[in-house]
């Protein structure tokens, strides 16, 4: 994105099918930029993602540092937002 080329690094909010699909979409750069995703769902915080060489932690949305990209589907939840 635009944005994510002024800034040094960023997390990004969502580690589900969207959010794999944002960091695939990014530059190699901008990849490299990723510190984290962070999530709610208690069966990915603490692991990680894996894309080629790079991995990036899965963290608990609280341990999550600006900035943030949201990558959340609410289509499948009724526009809410998974618990």
């Amino acid at each position: 994105t635009k944005k994510s080329a002024r800034w040094s690094s960023f997390t990004i909010w969502g580690c589900g099918r969207d959010g794999r699909a944002f960091f695939k979409a990014l530059t190699p750069r901008s990849r490299a930029k990723v510190t984290a995703f962070c999530d709610v769902d208690a069966n990915k915080i603490g692991g990680q993602y894996q894309f080629f060489d790079y991995r990036v932690p899965v963290i608990h949305f609280s341990d999550a540092h600006p900035p943030l990209i949201t990558c959340v589907a609410l289509d499948r939840t009724n526009g809410a937002f998974e618990a």
